[in-house]
């Protein structure tokens, strides 16, 4: 009897807990397996997830490394003071530029910031058939980059800088009818203006969008003499192309 009442206690209280859960035990694996679930990647690939991720790691500054390479088209005009029998002519000239360039970037506050670096590319460019001018490739030294930055978003942001750079001619002629061809190779100063866009479709991948304009001038040589290095030379020139940037996170 002793048992008998235990056992009763015990299915009066099994029965009660039943009764406040609603559902028999032995139904609980089933529904356990029925129970819908929610796949952690789809939750993480939704945009507005996604964009909060790319919140946490850029934290309202892309900070520290990136690598540009951007190319496009130009057009300029070269200043002619003198070079061999040519004098005082302004003659335009048009072609195409690549770029390379590095920079670090620090933040001052909130999205904005400033970045410091190095830039190097290659200019091809001509003149009209007949002038006077005949410009070679060149080829521009690696220099300083220096520069502000605005981060609108983690997905956008606004550049503007100066790079101050050597860019080397080997072989600029000058071409006057009846009077001997004169070539020369010389180095130019070239301070450069940029102002970019960059659009970022992945977390570290973007694409640019900018526009240079810059201005360079020859430093002749002391004691140059009648030799064709006592040039007077100015050109001004403006870019604009698009490329890819790269963060490195």
């Amino acid at each position: 009897m002793l048992w008998t009442g235990k056992i009763v206690k015990g299915l009066v209280a099994l029965g009660f807990i039943v009764a406040i859960l609603g559902v028999a035990p032995w139904s609980w694996p089933v529904l356990a397996a029925n129970a819908p679930t929610v796949s952690p990647v789809a939750i993480e690939e939704t945009p507005g997830r996604e964009f909060s991720r790319w919140e946490r790691v850029v934290r309202g500054f892309r900070r520290e490394h990136h690598f540009a390479v951007t190319g496009g088209y130009l057009k300029g005009t070269w200043q002619v003071g003198n070079l061999g029998a040519m004098r005082d002519r302004s003659i335009a000239d048009s072609g195409f530029w690549t770029r390379g360039e590095y920079t670090y970037h620090l933040q001052i506050f909130g999205p904005f910031g400033y970045m410091l670096g190095s830039s190097t590319g290659a200019t091809y460019t001509r003149t009209a058939d007949g002038a006077e001018l005949k410009p070679p490739t060149s080829l521009i030294y690696p220099g300083v980059v220096a520069g502000l930055v605005y981060n609108l978003s983690p997905r956008i942001r606004a550049l503007g800088a100066v790079s101050v750079n050597l860019e080397r001619f080997d072989g600029l002629r000058a071409v006057v009818p009846g009077e001997p061809e004169t070539a020369v190779s010389i180095t130019m100063e070239s301070y450069d203006g940029m102002a970019a866009v960059d659009l970022f479709a992945t977390i570290n991948l973007a694409f640019r969008l900018e526009g240079h304009e810059r201005y360079q001038f020859y430093r002749r040589p002391r004691n140059a003499g009648d030799k064709p290095v006592n040039a007077g030379l100015e050109r001004f020139d403006r870019w604009y192309g698009a490329g890819l940037v790269y963060h490195m996170l």
